[in-house]
């Protein structure tokens, strides 16, 4: 019965709030989802039968969206750089 009741007030709090790291890990696991989905819909042809306007605004999305990844590949580059064994545990005075 305790477990029971446990169990029913486990489901009626809400989860835990994400970390700043797991919701960066998840925005770069959903970044590959998308990348691998979009490059599957290019292989089976999505751009075959588009007007040359709509070829050219999918054109203009992509390159958009590369220079955003592109400049968020750069600063995770920047902050691996940065990153030393102090950083890990977000105490400074650690090491």
């Amino acid at each position: 019965m305790l477990f029971l009741k446990a169990f029913q007030e486990s489901l009626a709090s809400p989860p835990p709030p994400a970390s700043p790291e797991e919701n960066l890990r998840t925005d770069i696991e959903v970044l590959g989802s998308v990348a691998r989905r979009a490059h599957r819909r290019l292989r089976q042809g999505a751009l075959q039968n588009l007007l040359e306007r709509e070829r050219e605004e999918l054109a203009r999305s992509l390159r958009q969206s590369l220079e955003e990844t592109r400049g968020m590949a750069e600063r995770f580059e920047q902050e691996m750089g940065h990153a030393g064994p102090e950083h890990a545990s977000g105490d400074s005075q650690a090491a």
